[in-house]
């Protein structure tokens, strides 16, 4: 019988509960570097500087801060700091950064929860046919986190 040789089989970067005090944007660009990221300067889009995004005037009233956390062609990871979370917000806020290339959002109130997004189009290119898989983080509560 031939003896089995053990060997390290290396796996993608990976956190822990520790690794998840995410309590302002800092912490969010440091989370994405520790995932692997190549990260950008914690630089907010704050007032004037959000127009450049083009959003709709309701987004815009809700859209507090934006970061740029990392960027590869035409695939970005977005921090959006916004004033609702509903589904409808994060629909439309998806709508708006995949008219630039593919994306994933990270949104939040408060840093005391945290959506991920994953947007994507179902069918056509049209508002109404974005597709929004979210993962919330309640960082205060891990363990009670959801997909949904």
């Amino acid at each position: 019988m031939p003896a089995t040789i053990s060997r390290a089989i290396p796996t993608a970067a990976s956190l822990s509960f520790p690794h998840i005090a995410l309590r302002n944007a800092s912490d969010v660009h440091e989370m994405f570097r520790r995932l692997g990221y190549d990260i950008a300067e914690p630089d907010p889009f704050e007032r004037e500087e959000l127009a450049q995004f083009e959003f709709d005037p309701t987004d815009a009233a809700s859209v507090q801060r934006v970061y740029i956390v990392a960027k590869r062609d035409t695939h970005t990871v977005y921090l959006i700091e916004v004033d609702d979370l509903r589904t409808a917000r994060l629909r439309e806020l998806a709508w708006n950064v995949l008219q630039r290339g593919t994306a994933l959002l990270t949104v939040t109130k408060d840093y005391r929860e945290i959506v991920f997004v994953d947007p994507r189009f179902v069918g056509s290119a049209t508002t109404s046919s974005v597709r929004v898989n979210k993962l919330k983080l309640l960082v205060t509560d891990p363990p009670r986190s959801r997909y949904a």
